[in-house]
């Protein structure tokens, strides 16, 4: 976890990631024109914090559910717990959001979990930090069909210059991988991602070109 997210100015925000609803929104509607998402499907919101994106997609009449390990039990469709741990069947959505989850959770724990409970065919929508330049290979190593990719770094740079704006000083570096990390030296990318059979199992870190679309993550 960094300080940027834990801080409190962040927890009192309804956009408590970069890029806020408008992000997610665009998320949702580039999976639906794609025709890989479809309307009033069930949906689950990974490390949903206060449940903002739930009501959200709730208000998008999609049949939304968010898990986070300090989620309100006093707000509907929300559950307590462990992403690397969930507490539903096998294939029982068809698509997992995780805004700024997997940066801050074990992809080795998590991703196997969601891979689980989403039917063949589900999507994972993903918007996380990235060291500038490098991607991780987690997207090869569990299979994972990238079906788009966007460069949301301005989002980034909003969130933490409105942070800066309120804080009056300097953001602190941020932990990524278990390093920390200038603000400077991350970019922040979307992708949407479909769960097909089969796994491929790879390791290290690959480049990427900035601003790159419809490519590898």
């Amino acid at each position: 976890m960094t300080e940027l997210k834990e801080n409190d100015i962040w927890a009192d925000q309804a956009a408590s990631h970069p890029g806020g609803k408008m992000l997610t929104k665009r998320m949702i509607q580039k999976a639906l024109q794609g025709g890989w998402l479809a309307n009033h499907c069930r949906l689950l919101d990974l490390g949903c914090g206060s449940g903002e994106t739930v009501r959200l997609l709730r208000g998008m009449d999609f049949n939304a559910e968010g898990i986070d390990l300090r989620a309100d039990l006093n707000q509907a469709h929300l559950v307590r717990g462990d992403a690397s741990l969930l507490p539903w069947e096998a294939e029982s959505f068809q698509g997992v959001l995780a805004e700024c989850t997997l940066s801050v959770t074990g992809t080795e724990q998590v991703l196997p979990e969601v891979l689980r409970i989403l039917e063949p065919g589900g999507i994972f929508l993903v918007s996380d930090l990235f060291e500038l330049g490098c991607r991780p290979s987690w997207p090869e190593k569990y299979d994972l069909e990238l079906l788009y990719l966007e460069n949301a770094t301005p989002c980034l740079r909003n969130y933490i210059s409105e942070w800066i704006w309120k804080q009056e000083r300097a953001c602190p570096p941020l932990c990524l991988g278990g390093r920390r990390i200038s603000p400077d030296d991350l970019t922040y990318y979307y992708a949407i991602l479909r769960k097909r059979k089969g796994a491929g199992y790879f390791n290290g870190t690959q480049r990427i070109s900035d601003g790159v679309r419809n490519a590898g993550l």
